[in-house]
């Protein structure tokens, strides 16, 4: 009860938003830092969906979602929201290798490459 109602209080301010301008994929973005800050993976999970869904060619947003999934998804998931990323922008670059993913800004990566 008590831990619901902050949540309730830490997430309000964006679902607000999001009933105000629901095209809006910043207040989802928001939203799922909120969620994630509170250890509310899934909930974080379904904003950055929304919030992909509303700016598809967003690369940070799929990231950020390769991120949220590692912790909170089932296995295949995260590589494909990375995946997504770095078609979508080559620079940032994701090393995948094995079942370990973490971004990184440099290497051959740069280039479009992916590490397996």
């Amino acid at each position: 009860p008590e831990q619901q109602r902050k949540v309730d209080e830490a997430v309000a301010p964006f679902k607000r938003a999001i009933e105000l301008e629901p095209q809006s994929a910043d207040a989802y973005f928001k939203l799922a830092d909120s969620y994630e800050s509170l250890k509310f993976l899934r909930a974080a999970s379904g904003a950055l969906e929304s919030a992909v869904a509303l700016r598809p060619a967003d690369a940070e947003l799929y990231r950020r979602l390769g991120v949220n999934y590692k912790r909170s998804a089932p296995p295949g998931h995260a590589e494909r929201a990375y995946r997504t990323s770095l078609s979508l922008r080559p620079a940032h670059g994701v090393v995948v290798i094995g079942r370990l993913r973490q971004p990184c800004k440099e290497s051959s990566l740069a280039q479009g490459q992916l590490v397996q």
